[in-house]
């Protein structure tokens, strides 16, 4: 059993410990004060016991619920990652199925229409505003604020001059922090350039590798494959290798199992399911690995296409990790689930 599953029984088994004991003794409080007190006082703690076991009711519900789905997850899990890890999964017929379907729909294209610059800004922009997105609303929401201060007088408590003041800084604000991050979004190519001085001389043959090689897309990340070069962006970090240097590419499934916490708790949510492509690369004995997340039909498509000799389907890793609603960007609305069936379920 992993480290996450015995930490998880293990917080379960404590609120329930909790809940009981807190049940026990407010049981114990009311039934005293019911013993002793006169019949006014034991039609309103007849009420109040009523309201409590409504709310105990409830947190009970609740709980079974959530231990029910944590218990069911675990077990899809269990058989999904025996379809994968021994290469069953790729290989059924109700996947051939959806991957057939896929392909047929989403034949290879490029970025062509786009330049370089701007598909990589508009990814790590897309990135950095699906985490911190409330930054750029807050003037807005100030906005919304002065609107009911204005609102009581026709010249409301401030006049309508404090309403335009709002209006011109929330934009103003606005403005200043997309053109800061645009102005960021310049770092993750020349960071990677600056690591690798190597392809200095070479930077507008990648720049126009990236833009007419055949691109798969999904979210924030991309991967490119060029006649010469591959390169993947995941919104934060760049990546080009020449074809002729990797040393190998794999395929990577990873369960994420997500929560919300609060200061002395945290509550199991759900599951989300990424695959992820793996270029191995460097010199020698040190090798690097960089991975990107796609849809799990794009990254067949690309180890179809243009990686046929390697053998991956027999040694496709499974992973699992904890991550949180507050720092986790879903990839849910782009990529596809993976296609489950009896024996997964």
């Amino acid at each position: 059993m992993s480290n996450d599953k015995k930490q998880q029984r293990w917080i379960i088994g404590s609120k329930r410990f909790t809940a009981m004991v807190v049940t026990l003794a407010a049981f114990l409080v009311l039934l005293g004060l019911y013993v002793s007190g006169s019949d006014a006082v034991r039609t309103e703690l007849v009420m109040l016991g009523a309201v409590i076991c409504l709310f105990i009711i409830i947190f009970i519900a609740l709980s079974l619920s959530n231990e029910s789905r944590y218990r069911g997850n675990n077990s899809i899990a269990d058989g999904f990652r025996k379809q994968i890890e021994n290469g069953e999964y790729f290989n059924k017929e109700s996947w051939q199925k959806e991957y057939d379907s896929y392909c047929a729909g989403h034949p290879l294209k490029s970025l062509s229409p786009l330049s370089f610059q701007s598909d990589i800004s508009c990814r790590y922009l897309r990135r950095l505003l699906k985490i911190f997105w409330i930054c750029v609303l807050i003037p807005f929401i100030s906005l919304a604020c002065s609107v009911f201060i204005t609102a009581p007088c026709h010249a409301g408590l401030f006049g309508f001059k404090f309403f335009w003041t709002v209006l011109a800084f929330a934009c103003m604000f606005a403005t200043g922090i997309m053109g800061f991050l645009y102005l960021l979004s310049f770092r993750p190519f020349s960071s990677w350039l600056g690591t690798h001085p190597k392809y200095r001389e070479q930077k507008d043959e990648i720049k126009n590798s990236y833009i007419e090689g055949d691109a798969f897309t999904c979210s924030c990340n991309s991967v490119v494959v060029g006649k010469k070069y591959v390169h993947a962006f995941d919104g934060t970090d760049f990546f080009t290798e020449e074809k002729d240097n990797l040393k190998d590419v794999k395929v990577q499934v990873e369960r994420l199992m997500i929560y919300t916490h609060s200061r002395h708790s945290e509550i199991y949510v759900e599951d989300e399911y990424h695959f992820r492509i793996v270029f191995c690369c460097g010199e020698g004995d040190i090798l690097k690995e960089y991975g990107i997340t796609l849809d799990q039909f794009q990254v067949k498509m690309i180890m179809d296409r243009f990686f046929p000799d390697v053998s991956w389907k027999d040694r496709v890793a499974f992973t699992e990790r904890k991550t949180y609603y507050s720092s986790f960007a879903s990839m849910r609305n782009c990529i596809s689930e993976p296609v489950m069936d009896d024996n997964a379920q």
